[in-house]
C-alpha cells in the first residue's frame, strides 16, 4: 500500500512549481515547452546521438591516455601515413633548430654548449628539439630534465638536458600527501595554490622497456624546477597531453585494412594465367580411376595459388570467378578523401602530407601554406619556445653567469625558427623589399623572420665589402655608391650628382 504524502510536502512541491513558472515567465520562456532552443539538445530521435556525458579534461585522459598513446606509437611504427605526417610536422616546426638571438660573444658560448647539451651525447640541443617535437606528436607530451654536471670542458657551461618520453611520469600516480599537496597523474601540486606544480614523479628507467638492471625500477620525486613539461594544452586546466593522431587512429587503421584488401584482390586476379580442360573419356570413369584422380577427398577443392598458374581441370570440372568492376577511380578518390581527413586532423596541408600535387595551383598552394605556417608559428612559440627553450636557456644563463660570463638570465631572448622557403622567390623578395622601402617594416625584422640575426648579417656584409675593397673587386651584390666617382660636395643628395655617376640600384635600407 502506497504511503500517503503529507500536506506540507504537497504544499512545498506546489510552491516549487509556482516559482519555476514565475522564473520562466521572467525570461519569456514557456514553462512547459517540449522543444529545445538548440537542435542537438532536444529529446527527439535525431538528438539522441548528441548526448555525450560531461567530462573534464583530466578525467577524459585519465581513462584513455595510456591506451591512446600505445595505439599512436603502434601506428607510428607500422603506418607510413603516420610516419610521413610526423616527419612533415617535425621538419616544419623545428627544421635545423629554433635558435636564440644573442650578442656575438654570448652566441659563441651558447653554440659551444649545444654540442654537449644531451645527457647521452647522441644529439645536440637542436636535435633534442626535434626529439621533443616528435614525442609530442606521437605521444601527446614529453618531459625534459635539466641536470647540473661537473665541468668537463673549459668554457662549456656544465648543464645537460635529458629528454624523457611521457611514460616516465605515470598517469596512474594519484594521491593526497601528508603535507596537503596533491599528486594528480604523476604531478605534485601545491596545497595552497592548486595549479602550482611542485614536483614530478619520474621512473628511473623507461617502465615499458623491462630492463632495470640489478636494482630494479624506482619512482623518483624530482623538483619542478628541474623538469620541463612540453605539450599542447587544448583545454584550460589540462595537465597531460593528448596524442595528435587521437581523432583519426581508427581511420588510419581502416585505410590500411582497405588498401591491404584491395592489394589481395589484385593479387588474386593476377594469379591464374589460364585453365586446361580435358574431354570426358567415352564410357566414363571407374570407381578405382576416380579414387586415383580425386584421392580420398581430403584435398578436395584445394588449389595452391601462385603467379602464372596454368591449372589443369578434370573432365566435367569448371571454374567460375567473380568479376568485380574495375574500381581504380573510386579507389583513388576514396584514398584521397581519407588522407585529406587525416591530414586535416593533425593540421597538415594535404599536398605536403601526401606529395599529391595534381589538384592544386600556385595560388591555392600559397593560401594553404600561409595557413599552415601560421599554425606552425603557434606550435613553435607556444610549445617548444615557451615550454622548453626559454626554461632551459634561463638555467644555462644562470650557470654561465656563475662561471663569470656577462649574461642576464632574466633578460628576454628572441628565439628564431629556421626561415621558410620562398613560394615564389622573385615575388617574395620584391614584396619584402617594398615593405622596407615603404617603411612598413625594417631590415632587422625581415632578417629575423628569415631565421637569421640582423647584426650578424650586417657584420658579414661589412666583412665581405672590406675584403672585396682590399682585393679591388666589385660585385653586383654590392649596393654601395662608388665613393670615388662622387664629386666633393657638402650636399650629397642624388639630385646634384652628375649623370654619369655610377649608382648601383637595389639597395635596401
Amino acid at each position: 500500500m502506497r504511503k500517503p504524502r503529507s500536506n506540507h510536502k504537497r504544499a512545498f512541491k506546489a510552491q516549487t512549481r509556482r516559482q519555476a513558472r514565475a522564473s520562466a515567465g521572467a525570461f519569456n520562456v514557456p514553462a512547459s515547452s517540449s522543444t529545445s532552443a538548440y537542435k542537438t539538445t532536444g529529446t527527439g530521435a535525431r538528438s539522441v546521438r548528441f548526448s555525450p556525458g560531461t567530462i573534464g579534461p583530466n578525467a577524459a585522459l585519465a581513462r584513455s591516455l595510456d591506451k591512446l598513446r600505445a595505439q599512436s606509437r603502434d601506428q607510428a611504427r607500422k603506418s607510413p601515413i603516420v610516419t610521413a605526417a610526423t616527419d612533415r610536422i617535425v621538419a616544419n616546426i623545428v627544421g635545423s633548430g629554433i635558435k636564440p638571438q644573442l650578442t656575438k660573444q654570448q652566441m659563441e658560448a651558447f653554440l659551444a654548449w649545444t654540442d654537449h647539451s644531451s645527457v647521452d651525447g647522441m644529439n645536440d640541443f637542436y636535435g633534442q628539439q626535434a626529439q621533443i617535437a616528435r614525442a609530442v606528436v606521437d605521444g601527446g607530451e614529453c618531459f625534459s630534465r635539466s641536470r647540473m654536471r661537473t665541468a668537463t670542458a673549459i668554457g662549456i657551461v656544465p648543464l645537460q638536458v635529458e629528454v624523457l618520453e611521457a611514460e616516465f611520469v605515470p598517469i596512474e600516480k594519484n594521491e593526497v600527501l601528508t603535507n596537503g599537496n596533491t599528486v594528480r597523474h604523476g604531478i605534485e601540486f601545491d596545497a595552497e595554490f592548486p595549479t602550482k606544480r611542485v614536483a614530478y614523479y619520474v621512473w628511473k628507467f623507461h617502465p615499458a622497456d623491462g630492463v632495470f638492471g640489478t636494482t630494479g625500477n624506482e619512482l623518483i620525486r624530482v623538483p619542478a624546477e628541474e623538469i620541463d613539461h612540453i605539450y599542447f594544452q587544448e583545454r584550460p586546466g589540462q595537465i597531460r597531453g593528448e596524442p595528435w593522431f587521437a581523432q583519426v587512429l581508427d581511420k588510419v587503421a581502416d585505410l590500411d585494412i582497405y588498401m591491404t584488401a584491395e592489394l589481395l584482390r589484385k593479387q588474386t586476379e593476377a594469379m591464374f594465367t589460364g585453365f586446361l580442360r580435358k574431354p570426358t573419356p567415352e564410357g566414363g570413369f571407374s570407381a578405382e580411376e576416380l579414387r586415383e584422380i580425386y584421392g580420398d577427398g581430403d584435398d578436395e577443392g584445394n588449389v595452391e595459388l601462385s603467379p602464372g598458374t596454368m591449372q589443369v581441370l578434370l573432365p566435367g570440372e569448371d571454374v567460375e570467378f567473380s568479376s568485380p568492376a574495375n574500381n581504380s577511380t573510386a579507389l583513388e578518390s576514396f584514398r584521397r578523401m581519407m588522407l585529406r581527413e587525416i591530414a586535416a586532423a593533425v593540421g597538415l596541408p594535404y599536398e605536403t602530407f601526401s606529395n599529391d600535387w595534381s589538384q592544386i595551383n600556385d595560388r591555392t598552394y600559397r593560401a594553404s601554406m600561409n595557413e599552415f605556417r601560421r599554425l606552425c608559428a603557434m606550435w613553435q612559440h607556444q610549445i617548444l619556445v615557451f615550454q622548453f627553450c626559454r626554461p632551459v636557456f634561463r638555467r644555462w644563463a644562470t650557470a654561465a653567469m656563475l662561471q663569470g660570463m656577462v649574461i642576464d638570465p632574466l633578460k628576454a631572448v628572441v628565439w628564431t625558427p629556421e626561415r621558410w622557403a620562398y613560394i615564389n622567390p622573385v615575388q617574395d623578395i620584391k614584396a619584402m623589399q617594398d615593405e622596407v622601402l615603404a617603411g612598413f617594416t625594417s631590415r632587422s625584422a625581415i632578417v629575423s623572420a628569415r631565421g637569421e640575426d640582423a647584426e650578424e648579417v650586417d657584420a658579414q656584409q661589412a666583412a665581405d665589402n672590406t675584403r672585396a675593397d682590399g682585393l679591388g673587386l666589385t660585385y653586383a651584390s654590392d649596393a654601395r655608391v662608388d665613393a670615388e666617382a662622387l664629386p666633393a660636395s657638402e650636399d650629397d643628395s642624388e639630385d646634384d650628382l652628375p649623370e654619369d655617376t655610377p649608382l648601383k640600384a637595389g639597395r635596401v635600407g
